[in-house]
């Protein structure tokens, strides 16, 4: 298994985890009782189900990673997952001190990669290979330089 597939894999599950974390506070703060309860009740709820969302998109992707045959989501709800790739890349990248904005090896973060993609599988593809190009430019910076 490759480099960008592991951290993949591992953002994914982040995701996933997040998400389903968030949308648990969420329900508990709306189940929660007090006198703004009624008011921040839609609010909080909302923020529940935009978390039980991301865990979703999440899982979808882990599976198609896992079992490329497994069905994938219409290509008309493809632009929250792009979002979800663009931030899970930004992400990375961030954690791993690489500049994405300047780096020409990584035009995935650019949201260029992501903004062609027309398909959830074609989103996959670009999330695997911007984060194997990160992956990539963390192993040649952590390398030692040779002079000649």
């Amino acid at each position: 298994m490759g480099p960008g597939r592991r951290v993949a894999i591992a953002a994914l599950l982040h995701r996933l985890n997040g998400g389903l974390n968030n949308a648990a506070l969420a329900f508990e703060l709306a189940l929660s009782t007090g006198d703004s309860a009624v008011d921040d009740c839609g609010q909080t709820l909302e923020r529940g189900r935009a978390g039980v969302e991301q865990a979703s998109r999440a899982a979808t992707l882990l599976a198609l990673m896992l079992d490329p045959d497994a069905a994938a989501p219409s290509s008309s709800s493809r632009d929250p997952y792009a979002q979800d790739v663009a931030e899970i890349l930004r992400a990375h990248a961030r954690r791993i001190g690489c500049d994405a904005a300047s780096d020409p090896d990584v035009a995935s973060l650019n949201g260029m990669d992501t903004a062609r993609a027309d398909t959830v599988e074609a989103l996959l593809t670009a999330l695997l290979n911007g984060l194997g190009a990160l992956e990539s430019r963390r192993r040649s910076a952590s390398e030692p330089q040779r002079t000649t």
